[in-house]
């Protein structure tokens, strides 16, 4: 069955409602908070071990709303997207009340499942919303969302030794709600996909061997985000304490992280254009190696910057072409389910491999092995991907 391309403005929308729901959900309601501890340690809002508890919650949250969005029903799912942009506005002005760690840390889990929700729910309404042709264009500016706030949290800690942590929660808050007013603008434009428009995928067919695929997928999703760790945990110490950097060179890395991480769904998305989604999503894996590794084997400044840059571009950028994989391969009815379980393996993959390369380091108390471990597990990232397009094609 042929589709009919979706309207300008049907489609403006979907993007709007996907970037906002990444943007207030994932890089402001999960990565907005790690640099706020320092300031509430100093503060005495929190003393470290909290400060980690509070993590922990937002954490454990995450999981749970992924599997919450797994199992919802799919009348539920629309509605309940602006609200968990609400949910996660509120849990910012909370945050910004020193009530204890038992207040923080239960804002913070309650912000973790509005993330997920919004992770699954809001980037699969979005992606439904528009024809199978222009599913990719819209997956990558979804995932802009990531970028833009990261650049916004990464201003907001520049400005947190003059304003404090009261004022930068507050200052979340006031991002995350602007965005919120948008998306539901954006929402009450959009028409939601009609039964009938959304094309069933090969879930309808009866040989069971097209489920390796995404679920190898899905696995080579996961074992990626343990390669990313050493570059989202231990990054900006291994500059400054290993590479014997500035303070102020390593904290120019986020704003570098984040202007990759704006410009990197977008131009990977048109590069899909021309390549296919396959081959892209297996190219974002093997660069990531690549990017993961040049600080093994060298200290220079300028490829630090470009292992900055790249690892900013191509995070999100994967998450697009998996996202956009999954839809590709299980159809756009499926989508929200296969995407549902993707986020939360990438949860879990996140929590173990940061848990065990922080043990790993407490241990050997040096970061290049760590870095060794996370460019080996994006190359096995990438053959797990390239396993699973090659068994998409032979069961299709």
């Amino acid at each position: 069955m042929t589709l009919r391309p979706t309207s300008r403005r049907q489609r403006y929308a979907a993007q709007t409602l996907g970037l906002c729901a990444t943007l207030v959900g994932i890089a402001l309601g999960r990565f907005a908070y790690p640099p706020l501890i320092p300031e509430m340690i100093e503060a005495g809002w929190l003393t470290p071990a909290e400060a980690a508890h509070a993590g922990a919650a937002n954490l454990v949250g995450y999981c749970l709303g992924a599997i919450l969005a797994l199992v919802a029903p799919r009348s539920s799912r629309r509605p309940l997207v602006v609200s968990a942009m609400g949910v996660t506005v509120l849990s910012f002005i909370a945050c910004a009340m020193p009530w204890g760690v038992t207040w923080i840390s239960a804002w913070r889990f309650v912000a973790g499942i509005a993330g997920a929700w919004l992770m699954v729910r809001g980037v699969s309404t979005a992606l439904t919303a528009v024809t199978a042709r222009e599913r990719p264009r819209v997956s990558g500016v979804t995932f802009t969302g990531i970028g833009l706030g990261t650049l916004l949290t990464a201003g907001v800690a520049t400005l947190l030794p003059w304003i404090g942590p009261t004022t930068a929660w507050l200052l979340m808050a006031v991002l995350a709600g602007a965005a919120t007013g948008v998306g539901i603008r954006a929402w009450l434009v959009m028409r939601p996909a009609s039964p009938d428009s959304i094309e069933v995928g090969v879930s309808a067919r009866r040989h069971r061997g097209w489920l390796l695929a995404p679920l190898l997928i899905i696995v080579a999703y996961a074992v990626e985000a343990i390669g990313i760790v050493p570059h989202g945990v231990f990054w900006v110490d291994f500059l400054v304490r290993e590479r014997h950097l500035s303070q102020g060179f390593a904290a120019l890395q986020w704003w570098v992280v984040g202007i990759g991480s704006l410009v990197g769904p977008t131009v990977i998305v048109k590069i899909a254009g021309r390549t296919g989604i396959p081959f892209m999503l297996q190219a974002c894996y093997a660069l990531t190696a690549l990017a993961v590794a040049i600080p093994v084997i060298s200290s220079q400044p300028a490829l630090l910057t470009v292992s900055s840059l790249v690892i900013g571009a191509l995070v999100p950028g994967a998450v697009s072409m998996t996202s956009a994989a999954l839809a590709e391969i299980a159809g756009a009815a499926a989508h929200a389910r296969w995407w549902a379980g993707a986020t939360l393996a990438f949860a879990i993959g996140q929590a173990s491999g940061a848990a065990a390369m922080a043990s790993w380091y407490g241990r050997i108390e040096a970061y290049v092995p760590l870095f060794v471990a996370g460019g080996v597990a994006a190359v096995l990232a990438w053959v797990l991907a390239l396993i699973g397009q090659w068994s998409h094609r032979r069961y299709a």
